[in-house]
């Protein structure tokens, strides 16, 4: 019996390795929302990476596929949109200032739309936009925030932002788009308010909101999954749109004064989807 009560100790004080994440570059920006982000009940066109639908039939080295299979990560596949190079959010954690950087680009240096929630100029990053039509009256999609600005500079002037911008009918906001006189609105807000999810809103050392926030230093929270030091929880992105019409949406992170440190959304697969219209029929008898 002691030896079984030993044996049972053993197991329990064992921390357990579930793996990492693989990150696979096979696929472009335009294959990957077509064939790993889109779910039931959204039809996408006119995709474009960093202003270009040349660039988005081109494989690009922060627009992603992860597979977290076989780890403790909470979102199982899907897309990566990093500040750096994808493959730089492949654990372990093994560093607190992590950086694959990719090259800074135009686009996102003068982006308004990051400018206007990280209140600092971005550098490097992704800007991935597309048209879709929904076939219901709503859309939804699941995500993931983490970086390695977590938890140093938590809140600091380097605030790593991202956005999910959208447009269309019945939307109206502060995010100005030529051919949207209502101007957009970003789906990626702190539950229950309409706050930007950002370094400085959401983060160990903001003081709010500490419930979305999950500590992952030294693998504490996914083991040896991913290399951030920070994610939020997995957070859903929602809206009301009209079904059949059409809608512009852009899909946007950038690093922050500098292009270190790196930040990533990683996107749940097949989660952009749209609610059905469901129609009742009744008979009359008479």
């Amino acid at each position: 019996m002691k030896q079984l009560l030993a044996f049972i100790a053993l197991l329990a004080s064992v921390q357990f390795s579930y793996g990492q994440i693989t990150v696979d570059n096979t696929q472009t920006p335009e294959e990957l929302v077509q064939n790993v982000l889109l779910g039931f009940g959204v039809t996408a066109s006119n995709i474009t990476y960093n202003g270009s639908p040349v660039n988005a039939a081109q494989i690009q080295g922060n627009v992603t596929f992860f597979d977290a299979a076989g780890t403790t990560f909470p979102i199982n596949s899907g897309v990566l949109l990093t500040t750096g190079n994808g493959i730089g959010a492949v654990g372990p954690n093994t560093i607190g200032s992590f950086t694959n950087n990719t090259p800074a680009t135009p686009l996102v240096n003068t982006d308004p739309h990051l400018n206007a929630i990280a209140n600092a100029a971005p550098t490097n990053g992704a800007v991935l936009e597309f048209d879709f039509i929904p076939s219901g009256d709503t859309i939804s999609f699941n995500y993931i925030f983490g970086s390695d600005e977590y938890p140093e500079f938590s809140p600091s002037t380097f605030n790593d932002a991202f956005g999910f911008f959208l447009w269309g009918p019945g939307i109206s906001g502060p995010y100005v788009l030529g051919g949207y006189p209502n101007g957009g609105e970003n789906l990626a807000i702190i539950p229950g308010t309409t706050t930007p999810v950002t370094i400085n809103n959401l983060g160990p050392g903001v003081g709010q909101y500490p419930q979305y926030y999950v500590d992952n230093q030294s693998g504490a929270a996914y083991g040896t999954a991913i290399q951030y030091d920070g994610t939020t929880t997995t957070l859903s992105a929602n809206a009301s749109v009209q079904c059949g019409q059409t809608y512009h949406i852009k899909m946007a992170i950038g690093d922050a004064l500098d292009q270190g440190w790196d930040s990533a959304v990683f996107l749940e697969a097949s989660s952009f989807s749209s609610n059905g219209i469901s129609v009742e029929v009744t008979s009359a008898i008479g």
